[in-house]
């Protein structure tokens, strides 16, 4: 199968959608299908003056009260048209709401199309209902996602797809562990929601014999990163990474204790699914989530859930649990190891592509 994938994120920048997108390529063209991305960033595209002009992507941005949208409406509606035209794609899957005119032009030349549904998106529920209507197919991201989407709109998705990883690339080595070293690890982008400031103020509270001489590394930046290294300065237990490569989260993961993010947050801006939380489970560490979102979803067996996303006491608690039980431990590693290879690449493109030929 030919399958055009819009898209308004794709590597090398960091990000839920564009590991998703990534993962999926690579699944379909191990399965011997022909995947063909399209990028177009609502941030940083290039209309021609002709998208500037009234048309039926006018009337969609209209009615969904973002007049401003036209333009970039006009420019996807465009180039997914011209790349139906040369390349005469199976199914056009649009992986985000905000590519409504990708399923528009998919109907226009009658191929079956399929949005995809993350969580934060779905907020702007006019251009929701829209994108929902438009596509022939819908596909969530996870069990929550598929509970918003029915809540708000009356439409059960057609297919939970989680997101998925590249199990063997995560899964510790001879190479990658390192004995020596002991510490727990978080990395996200530094914001209130995902309570990194939490996880420091448990850290205190761990029982130093349970602690020993492990330090809590922290990884990621973003809008609340300065105030968390000057909260953080004078602690020698806690170290500030700022941004890392890939390959340097992988052997962090590899080599923690366990990994630990209380992921909060409240209506769509919540996490999804949660991918670092799998990416954890693969390399053989266990996690500490939240029961917001489809964090659950991540998590599985393979971990445990705070109560309370936002009570330090209680995390303390599950941390000093973790560092000091050596079986809890060792069990969770082993429920996550019986569970990861759902979440592998050919795994889930195996779901994709039976949701594809499904509208065949």
């Amino acid at each position: 199968m030919k399958l055009l994938i819009v898209t308004p994120d794709y590597p090398p920048p960091p990000g839920g959608i564009q590991t998703v997108v990534r993962n999926l390529e690579k699944g379909l063209e191990n399965q011997g299908h022909t995947p063909i991305i399209e990028q177009i960033d609502p941030e940083q595209y290039t209309p021609t003056k002709t998208d500037y002009l009234p048309t039926g992507r006018t009337l969609s941005a209209l009615q969904i009260f973002s007049p401003h949208f036209h333009p970039f409406f006009n420019t996807v509606y465009r180039r997914v048209t011209e790349q139906i035209d040369e390349h005469d794609p199976d199914i056009v899957h649009a992986t985000h709401i905000r590519m409504l005119p990708a399923l528009q032009a998919a109907e226009s030349k009658g191929i079956p199309s399929i949005v995809t549904a993350h969580a934060l998106e779905l907020s702007n529920k006019r251009l929701a209902a829209a994108a929902l209507r438009q596509a022939t197919a819908i596909h969530a991201v996870s069990e929550f996602t598929g509970s918003i989407i029915e809540r708000d709109h009356g439409i059960s998705p057609n297919s939970i797809i989680h997101p998925s990883i590249d199990v063997d690339r995560y899964t510790p080595s001879v190479e990658t562990t390192d004995e020596s070293e002991h510490n727990v690890f978080t990395i996200s982008r530094i914001v209130d929601r995902k309570n990194i400031e939490t996880i420091v103020n448990a850290w205190q509270e761990v029982d130093e014999s349970a602690r020993g001489d492990r330090t809590l590394d922290i990884a990621g930046t973003g809008p609340k990163y300065d105030s968390l290294v000057e909260k953080t300065e004078r602690l020698d237990s806690v170290r500030m990474l700022g941004r890392i490569s890939e390959a340097d989260k992988i052997e962090r993961l590899q080599n923690a204790d366990f990994f630990v993010l209380p992921a909060g947050g409240m209506n769509y801006d919540v996490e999804g699914f949660g991918i670092v939380y799998i990416e954890a489970q693969a390399a053989g560490t266990p996690v500490i989530g939240s029961t917001v979102g489809g964090v659950p979803e991540a998590v599985g067996d393979g971990g445990t859930l705070l109560d309370d996303e936002t009570d330090h006491v209680e995390l303390s608690n599950k941390m000093t649990k973790l560092l000091s039980d050596d079986t809890v431990r060792e069990e969770y590693v082993a429920q996550a190891r019986s569970r990861i290879d759902e979440f592998d690449i050919d795994s889930v493109a195996t779901q994709y592509v039976e949701l594809y030929e499904s509208l065949l």
